[in-house]
């Protein structure tokens, strides 16, 4: 399936949840994320946003565990990652999405896990996201990629391009 084709399913899929669907899957992927996490140091991790898996957990448990939660913000066609002190300290960037405002730069080799989103993934490690290129352009220079999604975004298999960076492993519900 195209990529198009592949991000269009799955948000429609991940849209249809309702909020209760969305809670208790949400649930399932902090409890797993929980375990994984606790062995790292450092968490690139997004800022949930609209349908999106729900990440406002994972930052707090993050947080209350003493983990560096980077946060990315936009600038100009990537992202840049900051240190999150508080959740309280974001604010709306980019098509209102909640950002770092002046936190602390964190380079990406001192990322240990990124958590991505997705609006589709297959089980070979593909994903789309919204098709801006934002996450590909900074994913080769992380440690471990982890995508964070639903299991009906997942499709049979995307056609990828040669820019598209494969995740090392996909937590869904």
């Amino acid at each position: 399936m195209d990529k198009k084709q592949a991000r269009k399913l799955g948000l429609s899929r991940r849209k249809q949840l309702s909020e209760s669907e969305r809670s208790v899957c949400d649930e399932r992927i902090f409890q797993k994320l929980c375990i994984l996490l606790s062995t790292v140091n450092t968490v690139g991790v997004y800022v949930s946003y609209g349908s999106e898996a729900d990440t406002t957990r994972i930052i707090e448990w993050c947080l209350d565990h003493h983990k560096t939660a980077a946060v990315p913000k936009v600038l100009n066609h990537t992202l840049e990652f900051h240190h999150l002190a508080a959740l309280d300290r974001l604010k709306p960037g980019m098509k209102g999405i909640l950002e770092p405002t002046d936190e602390a730069i964190i380079p990406l080799s001192e990322i240990d896990v990124m958590l991505v989103p997705l609006s589709a993934f297959d089980s070979f490690g593909n994903r789309t996201g919204y098709g801006l290129g934002y996450y590909d352009s900074v994913l080769n220079m992380t440690k471990r990629k982890i995508g964070i999604g639903y299991q009906v975004q997942q499709v049979d298999h995307i056609e990828c391009d040669p820019w598209d960076v494969r995740l090392d492993e996909i937590i869904s519900d």
